[in-house]
């Protein structure tokens, strides 16, 4: 008896597609990807703990591709660097 698991399915040829089949769709998995690189970063997790988790084989792909800056971090970020170009102006109250 062959071992059908490691054979394509008909039809399937690319891994997008094997991807497809096994998600339902191609951006099931990779949402989820994403969301959990995202939530673990912003929850103070050490990066190198996230890219193995992940399974990536450095941790530029994790950073780079997986990880998103949530949006109170980008405006704490926003923040900062205007604090340092700008000490001495108030900010208008918006």
């Amino acid at each position: 008896m062959k071992n059908w698991l490691s054979k394509r399915p008909p039809g399937f040829t690319s891994s997008e597609q094997r991807t497809k089949l096994a998600y339902g769709s191609v951006s099931a998995g990779t949402t989820f990807r994403h969301t959990f690189g995202t939530i673990l970063n912003a929850n103070g997790e050490n990066p190198k703990v996230i890219e193995e988790l992940m399974r990536h084989a450095n941790l530029k792909v994790t950073m780079d591709t997986y990880v998103q800056a949530v949006t109170d971090e980008k405006r704490e970020a926003q923040n900062k660097l205007e604090k340092m170009i700008l000490p001495g102006i108030q900010r208008a109250a918006i």
